[in-house]
């Protein structure tokens, strides 16, 4: 009887959590914008530092390769 009654618990537990993501939808789209632009001025970023880096002498080669490493992240 136990195990019934902690499978209908569980299928109800499933149910609520799909319908509340469900039922946010248009959050979804939101935070996806926000990452996308985020994600492109990260690339730009990272891309114009690792120019930068490429194009300056002064700089010892170690702590180049340790700023080179670091934009990669």
């Amino acid at each position: 009887m136990e195990n019934s009654s902690s499978i209908k618990e569980y299928k109800q537990t499933i149910e609520f959590i799909f319908c509340a993501v469900r039922s946010s939808g248009k959050h979804w789209y939101f935070f996806s914008a926000i990452y996308v632009l985020f994600t492109i001025t990260a690339i730009i970023g990272n891309t114009l530092i690792l120019v930068v880096l490429h194009k300056v002498s002064s700089l010892h080669p170690p702590s180049k390769l340790l700023y080179c490493c670091l934009g990669n992240d």
